[in-house]
C-alpha cells in the first residue's frame, strides 16, 4: 500500500477515537456504531453501549437513540424496555422524532400488552 492509498488522517479509526476520547459526541456515536456493527474494529455491545452512552449523555439525538435500540434490544446492556422509551423520548424531543418513532412502537408493546399507536 503505498501512502496515497491510507486513509487521510481525519477519517483514522485512531483519529476519530481521539476526537471521541476528547469529547466529540458526534465521534463518540460514530464509534458506538462502529463497535455495534463491527465496522473496521471487532463487535462488541458493551463497547457501542459505553460510546452512545457517552454521546447521549452530552445530548445527542442519535446516541440517544441509538442507546435506546441496546436498551430494547438487551446488547450491551440488560433489556430494560422502560429505559429504552426514556432515551427514545429523549431523542424525540430533540427533534429526532422520525427515528425514535418506531423503535419507541416496539419498546413500549410489553408495557402497554399492545401495539403502540
Amino acid at each position: 500500500m503505498t501512502e496515497q492509498d491510507a486513509d487521510p488522517p481525519e477519517k483514522s479509526l485512531e483519529h476519530l477515537r481521539t476526537r471521541a476520547e476528547a469529547g466529540d459526541a458526534e465521534m463518540q456515536n460514530t464509534l458506538g456504531f462502529m463497535y455495534a456493527k463491527g465496522f473496521d474494529i471487532p463487535q462488541d455491545y458493551t463497547e457501542a453501549v459505553r460510546w452512545y452512552r457517552k454521546a447521549a449523555e452530552q445530548g445527542n439525538a442519535l446516541g440517544q437513540s441509538n442507546l435506546g435500540v441496546m436498551y430494547r434490544d438487551g446488547r450491551g446492556v440488560a433489556q430494560d424496555h422502560v429505559e429504552a422509551v426514556r432515551w427514545y423520548r429523549l431523542a424525540a424531543d430533540q427533534g429526532d422524532g422520525d427515528r425514535s418513532r418506531q423503535p419507541i412502537r416496539g419498546a413500549a408493546a410489553p408495557l402497554l400488552g399492545t401495539e403502540f399507536r
